[in-house]
């Protein structure tokens, strides 16, 4: 990567409804349901989002070169909508992309061992700022996906993205609640059944 140079880099984020687990190793070996579940073995059920990153520099993909920075904070929501959270979050900010290595799709997700018919009601919001490793001025993608449970059901929304600069990444890893003002939620799954084959 030694040829980029600052300010050069040019992020487009894709929500989507497609699946694309088995295109990262956390998905892979596991059973496809819909296109947001998937299932593995008889005690490992996930419910996730689906998206991908482009990277750009002067106009020329440099998506399989281009090494990926991703933050990632969660939360748990208080009600049924809205973004309010409880404090602290359950995970503070933290490194999602260690692999140091281009890393640009993305599965968002929640689940464990309980089997659909004994989910407890309750919804995740995940926060992401994602940008190229060693190029932070380049600006800095935020954007968030809320996954959503109750028994034998779930359901996934994923926003827009917003570029950011640095300073405002400083200013967002102090913040003491989710920051979601001024997004579309271009994915949202609606409440689906969760059907164990």
């Amino acid at each position: 990567m030694g040829d980029f140079s600052p300010d050069d880099f040019v992020l487009e984020y894709t929500p989507t409804n497609t699946d694309l687990s088995t295109r990262v190793p956390r998905g892979q070996g596991r059973r496809y349901v819909t296109h947001f579940f998937s299932v593995s073995g008889k005690d490992d059920y996930m419910v996730h989002g689906n998206s991908s990153i482009t990277v750009t520099k002067n106009g020329r993909d440099v998506t399989a070169k281009a090494i990926t920075w991703r933050r990632l904070r969660i939360w748990s929501l208080t009600n049924e909508s809205g973004f309010n959270a409880t404090r602290p979050p359950d995970f503070d900010w933290f490194d999602d992309a260690k692999s140091e290595t281009p890393n640009w799709i993305d599965i968002p997700s929640y689940g464990g061992p309980e089997p659909p018919e004994k989910w407890k009601t309750e919804r995740k919001m995940f926060e992401f700022a994602v940008a190229v490793d060693g190029h932070l001025d380049s600006g800095i993608l935020y954007y968030f996906v809320i996954i959503s449970l109750k028994k034998g059901q779930y359901r996934v929304e994923m926003s827009s993205a917003k570029k950011i600069e640095y300073e405002d990444w400083q200013a967002l890893k102090k913040t003491q609640q989710p920051q979601p003002s001024g997004y579309s939620m271009p994915i949202d799954s609606t409440w689906l059944t969760a059907k164990v084959p």
